[in-house]
């Protein structure tokens, strides 16, 4: 199978890889929501509290895995958590992230596979409804914001500055020695 789907191979390799939802805990796969800048690439499976979607993204290079409740919570700020998260958390040796925070593989196919295979291996408690880790994968994205938010580019600014202009500083110091000879 090539490394980008169409997203009609996207969405039957979810349907294959992820039966197990349907025939294990009881989920069926759901008709996406009519909103608004919804991504049509992917598939959302739901049993009566918990959702897992399954999204391509980056124009057939990335695969998203996220869960969450069906009927969100009012603390929660978000719909879904990624699965990423949860294996941070549980099993950080299936996390396809490598060390410089990008992706170890663009194989959509591959990375539906794996996800499909870790989700098995570290959720089943949210599969059958205990979703008592939520709290804790909220907390891992709030961490985010506040590393990644509002501020993040006035913290990063001066080096952003230096590494962009240190080269032009440097040609015209040299130019202007060059002046003076």
């Amino acid at each position: 199978m090539p490394d980008t789907l169409t997203s009609d191979q996207f969405k039957e390799l979810c349907r294959q890889e992820f039966h197990f939802l349907t025939d294990e805990y009881g989920f069926t796969e759901r008709e996406l929501p009519k909103i608004e800048f919804m991504n049509q690439v992917q598939v959302q499976f739901v049993n009566t509290t918990t959702l897992v979607a399954v999204e391509g993204l980056s124009y057939g290079q990335q695969v998203r895995v996220s869960i969450g409740r069906v009927e969100p919570e009012a603390w929660e700020t978000n719909e879904k958590y990624y699965l990423g998260d949860l294996l941070e958390i549980r099993s950080p040796e299936l996390s396809l992230i490598g060390p410089d925070g990008f992706s170890v593989s663009s194989d959509q196919a591959f990375q539906i596979k794996h996800y499909a295979h870790a989700l098995k291996k570290c959720a089943d408690d949210v599969l059958r409804g205990d979703l008592s880790i939520f709290p804790k994968l909220h907390e891992a994205i709030e961490r985010r914001r506040k590393e990644y938010g509002p501020g993040f580019l006035e913290r990063t600014a001066g080096l952003i500055l230096f590494v962009v202009l240190w080269p032009w500083l440097w040609l015209l110091e040299g130019l202007r020695r060059l002046s003076k000879k």
